[in-house]
């Protein structure tokens, strides 16, 4: 039906005990809006994941990148 959210959150907190951890917070989407965020998501998740898969390296593979050299930690 046209016009009708697809997702709809009102007034919408949360307490642990005293603390306030989420203020009243409202929410709508309509068709097509989740879809867009997922997407958005996933595309961020996947660059990350590429780029961890190129520049990083298992920690003692090559030590001389390593921030505290192991030659520093011997007494």
């Amino acid at each position: 039906m046209p016009g009708t959210p697809m997702l709809e959150v009102r007034s919408l907190s949360a307490h642990y005990g005293s603390v306030q951890a989420l203020s009243p917070v409202s929410l709508s989407l309509a068709r097509g809006e989740l879809d867009a965020m997922y997407a958005y998501a996933r595309a961020s998740l996947l660059r990350y994941a590429r780029w961890m898969a190129e520049h990083e390296v298992p920690t003692l593979s090559r030590p001389e990148v390593l921030e505290y050299h192991l030659t520093s930690l011997r007494h």
